[in-house]
């Protein structure tokens, strides 16, 4: 009965704290975005939301905030080890995991909701190197997973993710309660059931739960900027952090219990048992390290989680994207077509989009030699390889693409079709205005918006009354892209439309004084998107006249409005000083 009662316990223990994990998250994401105002734009999108996404950070000191974070963080898992208190380490560990959670925040704004936790990454995120790619090797088994599973033709995504975190779910309550066994039935070291084939299930029941919910986040917000945040490294740290807790521990153990210890410890795999050749290899750095089997102190459990760590770093950069990159252009210089070859071969064997975005990257990368396989790719059955292709021939910008980008144009894939018009914007070749406009033309009004971008670069001013028609789109974006296009072709036959529609990225073709008075009546305006529009505006040109018309809005209901407004009229305050 007592074994029952403690293996309740265990579950109940168990599936209350993972449950916290996944939905305590959502519920304060909600929460947040109910009670505190957040910017609701993709920082991607430009260079406009790049400087709004600025503002926002210097206005709120949340670089100052982010980088005295991280810097506490290290300082509390360095005093972990200098003191032997592993929950302090074990608290630095999952602070840094803990941004993994803004993943989930279903937000524009990378900042946003539960998203403010990356303020914590805000110094790896602007590092200009891709620090937060530096755990890439830790994909390795999703990898291997995947394409197994692909040999069936099963894209088994969701499946792994859950794998790994039932698995680990099991092994946390399974180690949980041989603890609670070991503790109250006054046994005292345990050494049974699973602490058999592990010195640390808990542990490692965190660890692969903690990997599965970290591969949720590669694709959570796949259209969202937050898809770029990579979450690799901070879960290699603090797993690293973790296994060094473990070391710590059974320092702990070995004075505790002595002799026992080191016998079991001789006979049990410290997280999972692997076979005899490979152990070897793992155990290489330990070795190196302490001259033992096992670290004897702190500095020696130090050195080997530094030491493993920066041979895990060294290994994920293999994969991480550097841009242009200088050996893989001698090679091709010297042999394109094995490198072609080479690449092909790998888009062959995957149906991931994230990898295969990848590969398609390498090929763009190889330029001119590259554009026979991206047309033969440009006719692929699948939309995903027609897609990439399509990118990277904008890419290269080779003529020859033209007309096979311009046939797919037609095709029956809305990515295919603005990854394809996209392309001939970067090739700007004007063979393909005519077609363009033709295929405009005979489209329907829903489909028509996809092409105004183009017409505008090419300047067809036949297209004239088509995007005067688009201005009445019910899609803002849409309505957009066409008042974009009539600046593009004529900005001073279209200044009607904008002071009517009001665009801020359509100013910069415009003389701004003229069309500040249309700007200031804006700030009334009913539709908040339209106002945010209007403070931006201002907070570009930060005209000393702008202050009176901003107070207005000081308390919009709008959390953008407001606060680019106050931000404004910082701003302005200051060039007046100066």
């Amino acid at each position: 009965m007592k074994d029952i009662l403690l293996f309740i316990g265990a579950i109940i223990f168990s599936i209350a704290l993972m449950f916290a994990f996944i939905e305590l998250p959502r519920w304060i994401d909600a929460l947040l975005h109910e009670n505190v105002g957040f910017p609701g734009f993709d920082q991607g999108a430009g260079e406009d939301a790049a400087y709004k996404s600025d503002v926002f950070i210097r206005a709120l000191h949340l670089r100052w905030i982010g980088y005295g974070s991280l810097f506490l963080v290290i300082v509390f898992i360095i005093m972990g080890f200098i003191t032997r208190k592993s929950s302090w380490a074990l608290a630095g560990a999952f602070v840094i995991f803990l941004p993994v959670f803004g993943q989930f925040a279903l937000s524009m704004f990378f900042l946003s909701g539960l998203g403010i936790l990356r303020t914590g990454w805000l110094p790896f995120i602007e590092s200009g190197f891709p620090v937060l790619d530096l755990g890439m090797v830790i994909y390795v088994p999703y990898w291997v997973m995947m394409w197994f599973f692909e040999l069936f033709n099963w894209y088994a995504y969701d499946f792994t993710c859950w794998l790994f975190m039932s698995v680990g779910a099991f092994l946390f309550v399974w180690g949980v309660f041989v603890w609670l066994q070991s503790r109250f039935g006054g046994t005292g070291m345990a050494k049974s059931r699973i602490y058999k084939i592990s010195r640390h299930p808990q542990y490692l029941g965190w660890i692969i739960w903690s990997y599965g919910l970290m591969l949720f986040s590669i694709t959570e917000n796949n259209m969202k900027k937050s898809w770029g945040i990579g979450t690799s490294f901070p879960w290699l740290i603090m797993t690293m952090i973790i296994i060094a807790i473990c070391m710590l521990e059974e320092l702990s153990m070995k004075d505790k219990y002595g002799e026992d210890y080191d016998e079991y410890r001789s006979k049990t795999p410290f997280l999972f048992p692997v076979p005899k050749w490979l152990k070897s290899i793992i155990k290489v750095p330990v070795k190196l390290v302490t001259r033992n089997r096992f670290p004897q102190n702190r500095k020696q459990v130090a050195g080997v989680t530094l030491l493993y760590t920066i041979i895990l770093m060294a290994v994920s950069l293999i994969w991480v994207d550097f841009g242009y990159n200088h050996s893989t252009a001698s090679t091709a210089l010297n042999n394109p077509g094995t490198v072609i070859d080479s690449i092909t071969l790998e888009i062959q064997n995957t149906h991931e989009r994230r990898v295969l975005s990848r590969h398609f990257g390498k090929l763009g990368k190889l330029g001119n030699d590259a554009v026979d396989p991206l047309l033969n790719y440009l006719a692929d059955k699948d939309p995903v390889k027609r897609e990439f292709a399509a990118n990277q021939l904008g890419r290269i910008k080779d003529t020859v693409a033209v007309w096979p980008l311009i046939r797919a144009l037609n095709d029956d894939n809305w990515r295919v079709r603005n990854s394809s018009a996209n392309a001939l914007a970067e090739i700007g070749d004007k063979r393909a205005a005519n077609p363009i406009f033709e295929i405009a033309k005979a489209s329907s009004v829903q489909a028509r918006p996809q092409y105004f971008g183009l017409l505008g670069r090419f300047k067809v001013e036949k297209a004239w009354p088509y995007l005067v028609e688009g201005l009445n789109n019910p899609e803002w974006y849409n309505k957009n892209s066409a008042l974009q296009a009539l600046v593009d072709i004529d900005a001073e036959r279209a200044l009607p439309y904008v002071f009517e529609t009001l665009s801020d990225s359509n100013y910069r073709d415009i003389d701004a004084e003229r069309a500040l008075p249309y700007v200031f009546e804006t700030l009334s305006d009913s539709n908040y998107r339209l106002r945010r529009k209007a403070v931006f505006l201002i907070l570009e040109l930060k005209p000393p006249e702008a202050i009176e018309p901003l107070q207005k809005v000081l308390d919009d209901e709008d959390f953008e409005t407001r606060f680019y407004a106050r931000r404004a009229i910082e701003f302005i305050k200051e060039k007046t000083k100066s």
